[in-house]
């Protein structure tokens, strides 16, 4: 498909992902002035039975008027076309760019009870006005609510007909007269499990998401009460027994006993809203250690990448050709042994452009010119690095580490692919794996300052919080401006008790990054811990 023009006005640039029923792509439209970046999802019924595909068209021109309907909410992303090709089916939705809020609900970190309401607020809205069109999400998750770059706000995304399509298909193929459940474990409800969801059970899910900002705790980790059946999560956040009153209602096992509207919840969290000190939405605006930040399509999230504990962390990657106060050195530390070819200079010519396009989060356009580069040079390690950087602001980590091992392997002493190695392990929670990959790149090259925060990143997963610290203070000696590397200091800080040098470690990172909610909201969470136990 890459390369494919549809409709003599798609330009298709690179795929962005793919499974069972349908394959993604990242296109620009070039009808429109300026060739804006768009999302063509293609969906390929797989079955040979007539009345399947018939029924898949069927469903594919409902969905795609369902689409049309809710596009008009300024916070879902509009269908731009739909067509037929070839017994295949296109839609083309807005390219929204933003980060996930997967990429926010960081693991051991507590959302203020203010930050969840107005977030509450937010996505209750959107879904409201989902509600009145007839339609069920069935897959809210924090992967699929997108935190747009140009406002802050957040956008409801992943409707599709691939959803009915593929419950089709499962459906004539298991032979049964039910629904195929569609849905995220812990976040999709009893019912919604057996093929059966209610607009309750888009609540829920909306619901367990507002208790993993509260908890820190992702909806695996939390266990349910044993007399009641209900989740137990009161005891791992700080809220007011009013607010949790709401979320208990929206997470009630069975639907007949939770919210049916999301109507309901507002106007019960409207006394709330009003009387609590509800956080004001941060602006999120683009800083210099934000150098690994990516683009999120509209039908899959595809997000920068962030280490598990704090956002944002620097996307490891091979030499820059440009320069800022918090990049990696841009002049390689590492020489090419021998076995490594050196490059013709057309080679390096279009590395360099993909550089330039990765370095302005165009990640899709970028991973093209360095395929273009392999195709001339595949035995340049330079090359391979580099394409694993792509793959992994892509979210694609098992081909970004097949790439890196291919660079590794041209090349053992390229730490750059190394620490692309372990960012890309680390998203697959191969955490000690992770670990092995970045202690080589900083045992190859002590002066990679990423390379350090991502070791760090590991050992505060693995609990090993006093060689956290080590590998954090590493990182800040190399690259004092890395907000991203004090929080890391601050966390592994705060777990060895010591809250004093932990907060004034966030207050340095605040200072670097003071318009970043998340680096914020390290410093205002424990600030809060300490106010409460003094």
């Amino acid at each position: 498909m890459i390369g494919t023009i549809l409709r003599g006005r798609y330009a298709i640039l690179q795929q962005l992902g793919t499974g069972g029923f349908g394959e993604t792509y990242v296109a620009e439209d070039r009808d429109l002035p300026g060739s804006p970046k768009c999302v063509v999802k293609r969906l390929k019924p797989q079955s040979k039975d007539p009345f399947v595909w018939q029924t898949a068209k069927r469903l594919f021109d409902t969905e795609a008027a369902v689409l049309y309907q809710l596009g008009s909410h300024a916070q879902i992303p509009r269908l731009m076309a739909h067509f037929e090709e070839d017994r295949q089916f296109y839609l083309v939705q807005e390219f929204i760019e933003g980060r996930d809020l997967s990429q926010e609900l960081l693991l051991g970190v507590q959302w203020s009870e203010g930050q969840v309401l107005t977030f509450l607020r937010d996505t209750l809205g959107i879904l409201e006005f989902v509600h009145q069109q007839n339609v069920i999400h069935r897959d809210i998750k924090p992967a699929n609510i997108i935190r747009r770059f140009s406002d802050g706000k957040l956008a409801l995304i992943d409707f599709g007909a691939v959803k009915e399509i593929r419950s089709l298909m499962t459906t004539v193929q298991v032979q049964s007269g039910s629904s195929v459940a569609v849905g995220t474990p812990g976040y999709m409800p009893g019912e919604q499990a057996i093929g059966k969801p209610r607009f309750s059970s888009d609540i829920y899910a909306l619901g367990m998401t507002a208790v993993q900002a509260l908890t820190g705790m992702p909806p695996e980790r939390l266990k349910e009460d044993i007399t009641t059946g209900e989740l137990a999560w009161r005891q791992h956040a700080q809220v007011s027994e009013a607010t949790a009153k709401v979320i208990d209602k929206m997470v009630r096992s069975h639907f007949r006993d939770r919210y049916q509207s999301a109507s309901e919840v507002l106007s019960d969290l409207g006394q709330k809203v009003s009387e609590t000190a509800v956080d004001k939405p941060q602006p999120f605006r683009l800083v210099p250690i934000l150098a690994g930040l990516g683009i999120i399509g509209t039908v899959i999230g595809i997000s920068f990448a962030a280490p598990r504990f704090v956002a944002h962390n620097i996307q490891p990657t091979p030499p820059v050709t440009t320069t800022t106060s918090a990049a990696p050195n841009p002049t390689p530390t590492v020489t090419a042994p021998t076995t490594s070819p050196k490059a013709d200079p057309a080679t390096d010519a279009i590395i360099d452009r993909g550089a330039d396009l990765w370095n302005n989060r165009k990640y899709a356009e970028a991973l093209v010119e360095f395929d273009r580069a392999i195709a001339l040079n595949d035995n340049y390690d330079r090359a391979w690095s580099w394409r694993a950087s792509a793959l992994n602001s892509l979210k694609r980590y098992e081909e970004a580490i097949n790439a890196a091992d291919r660079a590794t392997a041209l090349n053992a002493s390229n730490a750059y692919a190394l620490s692309n190695r372990g960012f890309a392990l680390e998203k697959l929670k191969r955490y000690d794996e992770a670990l092995a990959a970045y202690d080589r790149a900083v045992e190859i090259n002590p002066n990679l300052d990423f390379a350090w925060k991502g070791r760090s990143t590991q050992l505060i997963s693995l609990e090993r919080y006093n060689e956290a610290l080590e590998s954090a203070d590493k990182a800040i000696r190399l690259n004092a401006k890395d907000a991203y590397a004090l929080v890391n200091r601050g966390f592994a800080l705060e777990k060895l008790q010591r809250h004093d040098e932990a907060l004034k470690t966030y207050e340095l990172a605040v200072g670097i990054a003071p318009n970043d909610a998340v680096v914020v909201g390290y410093r205002d969470r424990l600030e809060q811990r300490l106010k409460t136990k003094g």
